[in-house]
């Protein structure tokens, strides 16, 4: 609960609603937020913060909250005339 409570303030602060499959700032700035708040909450509700769960919680936050931000970018590196054509077509031309 702390983790997603941190990743909500993380969202909240970079205003994620707006471009949410973008790496920099909003996929960073939810990640640290998720991972910095979620272990400063419990250790302020008394549970445990042992290093191998701050390790893996920092690696597991990684790999969900900017993995699939990765994927989108690579996409849309590989599929240049795809965005093209839906640009000129959303346009007019």
């Amino acid at each position: 609960m702390a983790l997603r409570a941190g990743a909500l303030v993380g969202w909240l602060v970079t205003r994620a609603w707006r471009r949410p499959w973008r790496m920099w700032p909003t996929g960073v700035v939810v990640w640290g937020c998720a991972w910095a708040l979620g272990v400063l909450l419990r250790v302020l509700t008394g549970q445990g913060v042992a290093p191998a769960f701050q390790l893996v919680s920092f690696g597991v936050l990684g790999v969900t909250l900017l993995g699939w931000r990765g994927v989108v970018a690579l996409v849309e590196v590989l599929r240049p005339a795809d965005r093209r054509r839906r640009a000129r077509e959303l346009s007019g031309r």
